[in-house]
């Protein structure tokens, strides 16, 4: 009898013994799922990949992530959408690229509530801003990773080429800016580049700018879900829109975001809307000939408005429910990561981002490139109005369908602004 139970203890731990080198033989947990950046080269695109790397390394013994890098906003959603439609969502998603499936997952009850992990981490709620935690709490839950930072958004002049058209200093009114595409215009000049595929992101930055023009047009930018855009303010806004779209370049009609980009930084137009992350591509001897950066002027948009790419957005960062606790986990240990310290310094230095509430060094102040520091410097002095991303609110219809197709009929002169704004209405 006892050598019976001497030879089954053996067995058992044999047993356990080749279950735990199967274990350490199948490696870290893999966590595979699509994202919308990172892939490329851009700044934005290099940050999220350092930081993807790091994550890789810094837990390369439990977790390794394994995304598929999609080509844009338009590409992610549309393969949300589809993969969604299978009823298997992949173990995290961005709740910020598109409010309409964001909304569906969370009436759907399809995410995992991270207030326990977050609750449990005096580092990830120190660096989070208060605003962003308080709208990611849905119903009690936290249903994504809170917003550590805000980008300013502006306008990047080519002070070279506004020099060439006789205008020696950046337009902070709207006379004095449409003065200046006037004399961009008559000097041959494209003034603007814009593009109207992929949301149609650098005309609606602009769009908002001049709906902020208003008290009446910022208080709309604050209602999350407007029941109308025949509106005089609106009406007024989308006027002087399609007379911005008069000085920008003739691929603009049908252009994606990077033609636009590729129009400012080969010195085909003098004006850029986008944010300081472009600040990267301006000093890439592979994007842009060499002492292109130096220029430039980074400025705010006429009025003195800036806008932001957060705000009133939910999380970049959710993980979803029906996968193991190790994917999960997973999942939450990378968005942390995403929302350290480390990752929010880089991402300040690199992209001109600001982190309200991480301290930076002097050291690390004299790493931020001069023109980011210059629109910080801006956002500072003139403590303009930062708007929340207003367009990132609007169903997806209206941000995939409605602003691609009516943008360049308002442009080509084919309807006219109170159409497009009815057009707008039609699609809430």
């Amino acid at each position: 009898m006892i050598a019976r139970l001497k030879l089954l203890i053996v067995a058992l731990v044999l047993l356990l013994s080749a279950t735990m080198v199967g274990a350490a033989q199948n490696g870290p947990v893999t966590i595979s799922f699509p994202w919308w950046v990172g892939g490329g080269t851009s700044g934005s695109d290099m940050w999220f990949k350092q930081a993807v790397d790091s994550f890789n390394e810094q837990y390369a013994n439990q977790y390794k992530l394994d995304i598929e890098f999609l080509p844009g906003q338009a590409a992610y959603i549309e393969k949300m959408k589809s993969i969604f439609a299978t009823g298997k969502l992949p173990p995290l998603v961005t709740l910020k690229r598109d409010p309409t499936l964001a909304q569906l997952w969370v009436d759907q009850d399809l995410l995992v509530d991270l207030t326990p992990y977050f609750d449990s981490s005096p580092a990830w709620q120190a660096l989070s801003i208060k605003d962003s935690v308080e709208l990611n709490t849905i119903n009690g839950k936290l249903v994504a990773a809170p917003d550590a930072f805000l980008t300013p958004i502006g306008l990047f002049y080519n002070m070279e080429l506004l020099g060439k058209a006789g205008v020696t200093a950046v337009p902070t009114t709207l006379d004095e800016f449409f003065n200046t595409l006037e004399k961009l215009k008559a000097a041959g000049i494209p003034a603007i580049s814009l593009h109207i595929q992929d949301t149609g992101w650098s005309a609606m930055l602009v769009f908002e700018s001049l709906l902020a023009q208003t008290p009446q047009g910022i208080e709309f930018m604050d209602t999350k879900d407007p029941d109308s855009f025949n509106k005089p303010f609106v009406i007024d806004a989308l006027k002087n829109l399609q007379r911005v779209l008069q000085f920008t370049t003739a691929d603009a009609i049908g252009a994606p975001f990077s033609i636009a980009a590729n129009n400012f930084l080969s010195e085909k137009t003098a004006i850029m809307p986008n944010g300081p992350w472009m600040i990267a591509d301006f000093r890439n001897p592979d994007k842009a000939a060499a002492g292109f950066g130096d220029k430039l002027a980074s400025a705010l948009y006429p009025g003195n408005v800036a806008v932001a790419d957060t705000g009133r957005q939910l999380g970049e960062y959710a993980a979803v429910k029906g996968y193991s606790q190790e994917v999960t986990d997973g999942v939450v240990a990378f968005a942390k990561h995403m929302r350290s310290a480390a990752v929010l310094r880089a991402r300040v230095i690199q992209l001109g981002s600001t982190a309200p509430n991480l301290a930076l060094t002097d050291a690390d102040k004299e790493q931020i490139d001069p023109l980011a520091v210059q629109l910080i410097d801006l956002v500072q002095r003139e403590n303009p109005p930062i708007l929340a991303n207003f367009q990132a609110q609007w169903n997806s219809t209206i941000q995939n369908e409605t602003i691609v197709q009516g943008l360049p009929q308002l442009a080509l002169g084919n309807i006219t602004p109170e159409e497009f704004a009815q057009m707008l209405t039609d699609a809430l």
